[in-house]
């Protein structure tokens, strides 16, 4: 079953499940200074749009080793990915701004069995939006 999918990254249970997803989304107000009174606050729009994913990877399990690896090489391509939700909903184009692992049950030779991964995502910001 598939949860998400990011640009040609997807997760499921069988590559990179997360567990939890969290959305910030920001609102922009600018004080606007007044002669004996409180600032008024002006609303000027919608702000930044983030995404944290927190997941595990299982890679004897399924997936193998090259989750990560895939996940950093769409990264590394510098370019915004659509993000499309496992119901179907388009959530629009978003940037990886930064990939976190910690790698543990380990091999012998330093391979670890279990790796735990943090995936940060902005909202790109088309201008048709």
């Amino acid at each position: 079953m598939i949860s998400m999918i990011l640009g040609s990254y997807i997760f499921s249970l069988h590559t990179a499940a997360y567990e939890t997803l969290q959305r910030t989304t920001s609102y922009r107000w600018k004080a606007q200074e007044r002669i004996g009174q409180r600032p008024a606050q002006q609303f000027l729009g919608i702000g930044s749009d983030e995404i944290t994913l927190n997941g595990t990877i299982l890679p004897d399990f399924a997936g193998g080793h090259s989750q990560i690896v895939r996940m950093k090489s769409s990264a590394e391509e510098g370019k915004p990915l659509m993000l499309v939700s496992g119901t179907g909903a388009i959530l629009g184009k978003w940037c990886i701004v930064k990939i976190a692992e910690t790698n543990s049950i380990l091999l012998s030779n330093g391979v670890g069995r279990k790796i735990e991964f943090t995936m940060n995502l902005i909202r790109y910001g088309e201008d048709d939006e």
